[in-house]
């Protein structure tokens, strides 16, 4: 049990009736999924899955990624949206730790903050730096993978 990641290449809006290769996305926060919108989606191109831990261990993780990259934890940043917006990685420190949708446009933006602070995570004092460090390579992959007109689904 614990918290499921499939990150999408390409997908497309197809509606009711349709057949294999599709994957329904449920949306709960459609500024996190622009310009994906709830409904069936024919996927085109590749597809990663990883387990993104138990749900102690993804917030721990998340947490180690805000400390790090903010100096604070996630709650300070969810009860100040505006004054972290557009920083790196809020879209995914401020989203659900169970169940989602991530579109192209965040994860474009998710993907350009883990490639640009790639190097320096390595360099993070953070307790098991080596589980950390494999855990931010494979969010890096899903989100890099959805930016080109994909999705990541949390399930």
């Amino acid at each position: 049990m614990g918290l499921d990641i499939t990150a999408y290449q390409h997908v497309e809006y197809v509606g009711p009736g349709c057949g294999q290769g599709c994957v329904e996305l449920n949306i709960s926060r459609p500024e996190r999924a622009m310009p994906l919108h709830s409904g069936l989606y024919h996927v085109f191109g590749d597809t990663y899955n990883f387990h993104a831990g138990s749900y102690g261990s993804y917030n721990r993780w998340r947490t180690s990624l805000c400390l790090a990259a903010h100096g604070t934890y996630p709650l300070i940043i969810w009860d100040n949206k505006s004054k972290y917006a557009g920083k790196p990685f809020v879209e995914l420190i401020d989203f659900s730790d169970c169940e989602g949708v991530i579109g192209p446009e965040v994860s474009t933006k998710l993907a350009e903050d883990f490639c640009a602070h790639a190097v320096m995570a390595r360099g993070w004092n953070i307790v098991d730096r080596g589980w950390f460090l494999a855990k931010y390579e494979e969010w890096q992959r899903a989100f890099c993978l959805a930016a080109d007109d994909g999705a990541v689904i949390f399930h």
